[in-house]
C-alpha cells in the first residue's frame, strides 16, 4: 500500500480539490480507508521503501500483470 501510495503520488495522477497533486499522507490514508488496512507510521515505511534497493518491486509486477492483461485483451 506504502509503494502504489508513493507512485500515485509522485505521477500525479490524483489530485484535491484545489487541482494541486495530492499528497502521500492522505493517498495512504484513502487507500488504507478503501482496503480497510492500516498503517503506522507512515514517513518511517516510506522511507524504508525508498531505501530499499528494490523499492518498486511491487509496482513492477503490478505493471507486468497490466501489461499481460492488454496484450491477452488485444489478441
Amino acid at each position: 500500500m506504502v509503494e502504489l501510495a508513493i507512485a500515485l503520488q509522485e505521477q500525479g495522477v490524483i489530485v484535491d480539490a484545489t487541482g494541486q497533486r495530492a499528497g502521500y499522507a492522505p493517498l495512504l490514508r484513502l487507500l488504507c480507508d478503501a482496503f480497510g488496512m492500516r498503517v503506522d507510521n507512515i514517513y518511517v515505511k516510506k522511507t524504508f521503501v525508498l531505501d530499499r534497493s528494490d523499492s518498486a518491486s511491487f509496482l513492477r509486477k503490478l505493471l507486468a500483470a497490466f501489461d499481460r492483461t492488454v496484450e491477452k485483451h488485444l489478441k
